[in-house]
């Protein structure tokens, strides 16, 4: 495991690009490590839900944050990666915040 200083990878209140509910979005990394340790953080939810994270494949039947309204509600979690990016699904409307902590680099490397 390689810690780093923490980055801010995603704010989606930078842009006012808050995600609705059902939403899938591909998060690019400064890394191409196979795995990663972030920060997800809910920001503004509507109502209640769940924040998922992951790499490769499809959506995980688990989650990475449960949140309530309002407020922010974060949780760390490890992911694998899918080419320097992690997916991040919302059964809510809400704004999102990632920042990255660590990586794992290759087997080798």
């Amino acid at each position: 495991k390689l810690l780093i200083p923490s980055v801010r990878v995603y704010d989606s209140r930078q842009a006012n690009q808050v995600m609705i509910a059902g939403e899938e979005r591909r998060i690019p990394l400064p890394t191409t490590d196979p795995a990663v340790m972030v920060n997800v953080c809910a920001v503004g939810a509507i109502g209640p839900g769940y924040l998922s994270v992951w790499g490769i494949g499809t959506k995980p039947n688990t989650t990475a944050v449960n949140y309530g309204g309002n407020g922010a509600v974060s949780n760390l979690a490890v992911t694998a990666t899918d080419n320097g990016a992690i997916r991040i699904y919302t059964s809510q409307r809400t704004h999102i915040v990632i920042d990255l902590y660590a990586t794992w680099p290759a087997q080798g490397a």
